[in-house]
C-alpha cells in the first residue's frame, strides 16, 4: 500500500525494481469508464472478450494520457525500469466486432501503438528509467496478418524500447506453422527461431 516505502526497502537490499503496467487490457479502467472501453460494432455497447469486459481503446488520447501519467508517477517514485505488457490491440475473442475511435480504413493499428510507445520512451528517457516491452513472439516473423490484428510491428517498436521480451510460447503458434503440424511439440525450434528472428527484426 506504500509504494515509495516498498521501493526504498527493495533498493536498500540492492534489488532492481521493475514496475509492470498492463496497458490496454485494463479491466478496472474499462469497468469504471465504459466510455473509454472498446465498443461493439453490433450495437451491444462495450465490446467483451469472451464475455468479459477487459479492454480500453488504445487509440483514445484519454487512455494514452492515463497510462503516461502512471509512467510519470512510477518514474518519480524511483523504479529502475517500467515494463509494458498488453502493448497492443486485442487478438482473442470476436475481434471483428470491436469498434475503435479511429478510421481503420485509413489508419493502421501499428501507427497508434508505435506512436504511443514513442511518447512513453521520450518520457522515460528524460526520467532516466529503462523501458521494456512484451510482444507476441509471432511478431518476429513479421507477418502482415498478425500486425493487422495486434498493431505490433516489432521493427518499429524496437526503436523506442530498451528491452524487448518476446513471449515465446510454442503452444501459442496455432495450427500448422513453419511446416510443424503441432508447434507445441517443437519447443526448441520455436524458442530458438523466435530469439534469432527477434534479433534480426530489431
Amino acid at each position: 500500500r506504500d509504494i515509495s516505502k516498498m521501493i526504498y526497502l527493495l533498493h536498500r537490499d540492492d534489488i532492481y525494481v521493475v514496475a509492470r503496467i498492463a496497458l490496454f487490457c485494463d479491466i478496472i479502467l474499462a469497468k469504471k469508464r465504459p466510455d473509454l472501453a472498446i465498443q461493439s460494432k453490433s450495437g451491444k455497447g462495450v465490446w467483451k472478450q469472451k464475455g468479459k469486459i477487459r479492454w480500453v481503446d488504445p487509440s483514445l488520447e484519454t487512455v494514452q494520457k492515463y497510462n503516461l501519467d502512471l509512467v510519470t508517477e512510477l518514474c518519480d517514485l524511483g523504479v529502475d525500469e517500467i515494463q509494458f505488457d498488453y502493448l497492443r490491440f486485442p487478438a482473442m475473442g470476436n475481434v471483428k466486432d470491436a469498434k475503435y475511435s479511429f478510421d481503420e480504413a485509413n489508419i493502421e493499428k501499428h501507427t497508434i501503438i508505435t506512436s504511443f510507445l514513442k511518447r512513453a520512451y521520450e518520457l522515460t528517457r528524460r526520467k532516466k528509467v529503462l523501458l521494456s516491452i512484451d510482444v507476441y513472439a509471432i511478431t518476429a516473423w513479421q507477418r502482415k496478418e498478425d500486425e493487422k490484428i495486434t498493431g505490433q510491428r516489432i521493427q518499429d517498436l524496437a526503436r523506442y524500447a530498451d528491452i524487448i521480451s518476446p513471449m515465446l510460447y510454442p503452444s501459442h503458434f496455432y495450427g500448422r506453422f513453419e511446416g510443424k503440424k503441432n508447434p507445441a511439440d517443437h519447443p526448441y525450434y520455436f524458442v530458438s527461431q523466435g530469439c534469432k528472428r527477434t534479433r534480426i527484426a530489431t
